[in-house]
């Protein structure tokens, strides 16, 4: 039978040390709750196996396209390189295509957008993707078949038709296709993440009807970004080898389809194979596994703090210890029982944990989803409570060896005899110098790391981007089944549309174009341009097609030069616009000259003329490269920039009743303003300011109360000696100095011993692939913050002995 007397006195001893158990408790539930979530999410990132059968084997596989040497496109693909290799995989047991776009579901109410993905029948298959209704995509739907059935996410399922159990008898209309619904994905289902963190396809359908223009499908020249195939390697094959004989063998296939072409730069293509774990992961790892070690230091100050509370605490009950010594207790009997008071402690700070890792995943999934893979997994699971108990366990053992040291058990019995002026309880000068010097190593090391994460941040934020997002609203356009419609016929719509929003009250001004400074996470359009004919000396650059509208609504800041007119739009002229970056690439060949005026090759063999060189675009934490703007007018991927009236807004219904007069398959396809798309870019920035923040804060609270703890510790000991040289004349000012003197030994120690520690850090980051701009500030400041927390503390901590007169600490003592 157990014996639990020794947890009941213990609970009974606690119950009456409500405040010191509160503490305790409060302190390491909310530290090791922040601890063990980044453990849960970092042990889900590096350590927890994707929830497909054979996930090492799973790989995907993208096209890259180099430019003498030098990679201009990664992880964008050709579409009948995907082709061949989809059907000519004789390194993969299983291949298929995906296709990620977003597309307009037509017989709906409001035309609801949603996240389409084109797959091959293999591509679920490969994640064994459970099903709630119907069934998967047959062999017969797979490429070339055109089939029109169509796959519907759970959530989808949810939302748009409120779980009609007769959805398997009802279609979607996406362009002038009718899709039969064949199949709902469980709410279980966890999809691979490959393209982009936080995606989850709304609906599937079949590669045959991807967004890609039949005229194209067999162009080896065109590089899209949105399209890859996937497949699980044969147990024999190599990644290495299977990558070189792909490489090889579509880059050959590459090169014949350029023959016709003028000479120019030297233009070759490579495939990549990345597992579906490196696809998944990306860097993000490096990010995640920072937040954990800053975390981990948050939780070692709170250590030293509850170090602090329980050495207090066995000093007060000294005279206890010394009445079981005197009855027999032996050493390991006064452990045990030390022990087990810190455990019960320890087991609640761990429950409390628990709650707060709850907590703190739900707050991931809400703030993080795109920026960090894997979160729809991540749970409280057996790991989580296991490593909880681990480090509760852990900290228990070390707090009470720690204590145990501090007992001196020979003099335990002389305390009874002195009435208790003995010293079986004392923390010892030099423990107490170690306490304060590690509190300091460990908040400086927090402080400075947060600190300069949290001034990158905030330059990031406060960046001036160089043109304007106020009041101005991106649309961009479904075209439905106009994309077989004459090119022509195409662009007069488009004008139409652009004359009666030009002509709405509630506008200030419109713009036809493709590409924005700034979107939600979509890839820019890139293109070439040359000086000379022969594109010897090309430079690709990032593209958006313009109006005459488009850099005055975007208030972009004019060098030299002139903007275009609205006669030079209308009548097709071959004028663009370039930025500062591309002016200075191009004028290096040619310094002497001026760029306005000269002639550009830009997508055939006419040329364009210069007329105006503008400033660059500056957008947070990314290098500003060439740009292009260019007259022109896209009619598969129309996109309106409106500048509104001050309270003005036009909602997406409006705006389809708006384009129906012209044209009715014109739809709404996004619509969002560049306020929002600047919002989402920073997002990261203002995740990791908070955080940043928060560690800062937290770690100077957690230090000043632990070097409070130490240093009121040291002053109680010391109240007679500081009693008699207030006696015999020392003011307070010097009491004060003498003290703040001796504190700054421990402190220097700590600051020491922390720059050695951060500049290995340092050198760690500058070798990995994570960008961080450090600041003289971010250094500079976090000293000065632990010497005023210091000399603060310090003053309070000898605040009671100093206001009053030198006879209260003779006769306290």
């Amino acid at each position: 039978m157990m014996d639990f007397k020794p947890v009941r006195q213990a609970l009974a001893s606690l119950s009456r040390a409500k405040g010191y158990c509160a503490t305790i408790v409060c302190t390491l539930g909310i530290t090791l709750g922040a601890v063990v979530t980044m453990f849960s999410l970092n042990y889900q990132l590096l350590a927890a196996p994707l929830p497909y059968p054979d996930a090492d084997r799973l790989y995907t596989i993208k096209g890259n396209l180099y430019r003498d040497g030098e990679r201009t496109l990664e992880k964008s693909s050709q579409y009948p390189a995907l082709i061949e290799i989809y059907n000519n995989s004789r390194h993969f047991s299983d291949t298929a295509l995906a296709y990620f776009w977003e597309d307009v579901i037509r017989n709906l109410p409001h035309s609801p957008r949603v996240t389409v993905t084109y797959v091959t029948p293999e591509y679920l298959r490969l994640a064994q993707a459970p099903l709630v209704h119907g069934r998967h995509f047959r062999a017969e739907e797979g490429l070339n078949t055109r089939v029109p059935v169509a796959l519907l996410s759970y959530q989808t399922w949810t939302q748009q038709f409120n779980q009609d159990p007769d959805i398997l008898q009802r279609t979607l209309r996406f362009g002038d296709v009718d899709f039969r619904i064949v199949g709902v994905l469980a709410q279980g289902f966890i999809e691979p993440a490959v393209y982009a963190p936080g995606r989850r396809t709304q609906v599937w359908l079949p590669w045959d009807y991807n967004n890609t223009a039949a005229q194209n499908r067999n162009n080896w020249r065109g590089f899209s970004p949105f399209m890859f195939a996937v497949g699980k390697l044969d147990t024999q094959a190599r990644p290495e080898t299977v990558q070189h004989q792909l490489s090889t063998s579509l880059n050959n296939r590459y090169q014949e389809a350029r023959v016709d072409r003028l000479p120019g730069n030297d233009l070759t293509t490579t495939h990549t194979l990345s597992t579906y774990e490196r696809q998944i992961l990306g860097n993000s790892t490096q990010r995640t596994l920072l937040l954990l070690a800053g975390t981990l230091i948050l939780l070692l100050i709170a250590a030293a703090n509850i170090t602090n509370l329980i050495l207090a605490r066995a000093a007060n009950r000294q005279r206890t210890m010394a009445i079981q010594a005197a009855m027999g207790a032996q050493r390991k009997h006064i452990f045990a029982d030390l022990l087990t008071e810190i455990c019960l402690l320890m087991l609640a700070a761990a429950l409390l944990s628990i709650l707060f890792t709850g907590v703190g995943v739900e707050l991931l999934k809400h703030f993080a989803r795109d920026q960090v893979p894997r979160l729809q997994e991540l749970t409280i699971n057996w790991q989580t409570c296991l490593f909880s108990a681990a480090m509760a366990l852990l900290l228990a053992l070390l707090f009470a060896s720690l204590v145990s040291r501090q007992i001196d058990y020979r003099h335990l019995n002389q305390l009874l005899q002195s009435s208790g002026k003995g010293t079986g309880v004392q923390v010892s000068a030099r423990t107490r110098q170690m306490l304060i010097a590690s509190q300091i190593a460990l908040t400086a090391i927090l402080i400075v790391a947060s600190l300069q994460l949290f001034l990158q941040s905030s330059r990031h934020i406060n960046q001036p981007l160089g043109f304007s997002t106020g009041n101005i609203q991106v649309i961009t356009l479904n075209i439905g089944n106009l994309r077989n419609a004459p090119a022509a016929q195409r662009e007069n719509y488009l004008k139409s549309i652009r004359e009666k929003l030009l002509s709405h009250p509630r506008l200030d001004n419109a713009s036809l174009g493709l590409n924005t400074p700034i979107g939600f996470n979509r890839p820019l359009w890139h293109t070439a341009v040359a000086s000379d004919a022969s594109r010897q000396s090309s430079i690709t650059a990032k593209t958006a097609v313009i109006d005459e509208n488009y850099l005055p609504i975007l208030e972009l800041a004019l060098r030299e030069g002139r903007h275009m007119t609205a006669e030079e739009f209308s009548d097709g002229s071959r004028v663009l616009l370039i930025n500062k970056t591309l002016a200075h690439q191009l004028q290096a060949d040619q310094p002497e000259g001026n760029i306005v005026g000269t002639q550009l090759y830009w997508r055939g063999a006419e040329p364009y003329r210069v007329i105006g060189v503008v400033e660059d675009i500056h957008l947070p934490g990314q290098n500003e490269g060439p740009r292009l703007f260019v007259r022109h007018i896209d009619v598969d991927y129309p996109l309106f920039m409106l500048k509104y009236k001050p309270g003005q807004r036009l909602t997406s219904t409006e705006l389809n009743n708006l384009f129906a007069e012209i044209n009715g398959q014109y739809k709404v396809s996004e619509i969002f303003t560049l306020r929002e798309a600047r919002d989402f870019l920073l997002t990261k920035d203002r995740l990791a300011a908070w955080l940043t923040s928060g560690l800062t804060l937290l770690a100077l609270g957690l230090a000043a109360i632990g070097i409070y703890g130490v240093l009121s510790y040291s002053v109680r000991l010391r109240r007679f000696e500081l009693g008699i040289r207030m006696a015999i004349g020392a003011a307070p000012s010097t009491i004060f100095t003498q003290m703040l003197r001796e504190n700054l030994h421990p402190v220097s120690l700590g600051l020491a011993t922390a720059m050695v520690a951060l500049a290995g850090l340092w050198f760690w980051v500058s070798q990995s692939s994570y960008a961080l701009q450090t600041s003289l500030a971010g250094w500079l400041l976090p000293a000065i913050l632990i010497a005023l927390l210091v000399a603060v503390v310090s003053l309070l901590s000898v605040w009671r002995i100093i206001r009053r007169p030198a006879i209260f600490a003779l006769r306290d003592h």
